[in-house]
């Protein structure tokens, strides 16, 4: 495995001294087409989240977002800041989560990765999030290196305000598992209080209108199906006892495979380099066809009685992901037999030939490995 660290460092430093031209690849395929976005008089409606997105990074303005001047803010100014805009718009503006911020990353992009025809002159740097993650920290998203991750709540960044379309919380769109609020600059509260006045990540969304743990934590809905995909008459029932073959996610519509631990082609420690079928776009020249017969084995004797499995995609990984938990951070409930490693995506990551993108399910991060590494892969499929 490559030291990331000092990677990520090298690249940091770029972004924050060289303001670099975009560079897209068509061989990736895009996440954020134009067909996905609506666009009116500086506001942005997006089809898939059902979210309304201002155009532009707050402290720009106009029809390509140049007018001014982009502010930057530490985590609990970017609350205010948010308050204020709710004052002077009557909108009920707001800091998005991070999950509902790193859903516009662009992953065929870089310098920056977001859709620049939808989201002009985003700055190719760190965007907080209302998600906080612990103490001195709460996540933030990178525009520069779409690195998702948690930075220290003093830290300057930039901020994208968001709003929901109705008065319902999407449906479309899984929440963080954060129930708990933060203290600015540090402290952890054991319920959703803050010193900060403004409502966090703790105070919106499923997490909060469908706090309810019997069919996952907080505002994940899950539901274990059987070997042939039918739902077990026991929802409660733990692993050892009834084993289940497939986790079927009720707010993404998405299915999902559920590893073991006999040694077959769905055991945990089965581990695969990047590249084989179902991959995301030709983008590059390293590709191993390692996973192809987990893919393959899985259609022609199909899992959970049904065929479509594939490599999810890096934003489909994420959306299982629970941000409230480490060592795994996801629901060991629903899925056991989780390694607290690296998952890979079907994604390659733009701007390098050697990188896919991979979730780290020992922290909740956005990762990436080479594509020579040996990770872990879990199957999904667009549920019916």
């Amino acid at each position: 495995m490559i030291n990331k660290s000092s990677i990520i460092i090298i690249v940091f430093t770029f972004c924050s001294s060289v303001k670099a031209n975009q560079g897209c690849s068509d061989f990736i395929e895009s996440t954020t087409p134009d067909s996905r976005f609506e666009v009116n008089q500086g506001e942005v409606f997006d089809k898939e989240t059902e979210l309304i997105w201002q155009q532009c990074t707050l402290g720009l303005s106009g029809t390509d977002c140049s007018i001014g001047t982009a502010s930057t803010y530490s985590w609990e100014s970017a609350f205010q800041a948010a308050e204020a805009e709710q004052s002077s718009t009557g909108k009920l503006w707001r800091l998005p989560n991070i999950k509902e911020l790193s859903s516009i990353v662009e992953y065929k992009c870089h310098d920056p990765r977001v859709n620049v025809s939808i989201f002009p002159n985003t700055q190719s740097n760190f965007y907080w999030s209302s998600t906080h993650s612990g103490y001195s920290e709460a996540w933030r998203e990178d525009f520069h290196f779409s690195y998702p991750a948690k930075m220290q709540q003093t830290t300057p960044a930039y901020v994208r305000l968001v709003r929901n379309a109705t008065t319902q919380v999407s449906n479309k769109l899984n929440d963080t598992g954060i129930t708990w609020g933060g203290d600015y600059p540090s402290g952890n509260n054991a319920t959703c209080t803050s010193n900060i006045a403004s409502p966090q990540d703790c105070h919106q969304g499923r997490d909060f209108t469908h706090n309810d743990d019997s069919d996952g934590h907080a505002g994940f809905s899950f539901t274990k199906l059987d070997a042939i995909g039918n739902p077990l008459a026991d929802q409660s029932v733990d692993y050892a006892t009834t084993p289940w073959a497939c986790v079927r996610d009720n707010v993404t519509g998405l299915i999902w495979e559920v590893k073991t631990a006999d040694g077959g082609f769905h055991d945990k420690d089965n581990t695969y380099r990047w590249g084989g079928i179902t991959r995301q776009g030709d983008y590059g020249t390293e590709f191993y066809s390692d996973w192809d017969v987990l893919v393959n084995a899985s259609n022609f004797e199909p899992l959970c009685g049904l065929t479509g499995w594939r490599i999810p995609t890096s934003k489909e990984l994420m959306s299982i992901v629970d941000n409230s938990r480490i060592s795994p951070s996801i629901d060991y409930n629903y899925f056991p037999n989780t390694n607290h490693i690296q998952f890979w995506s079907a994604a390659p990551v733009a701007g390098n030939l050697n990188f896919a993108w991979t979730i780290n399910f020992n922290t909740g991060n956005l990762d990436f490995g080479l594509r020579s590494d040996n990770l872990s892969v879990r199957l999904v499929r667009v549920g019916q």
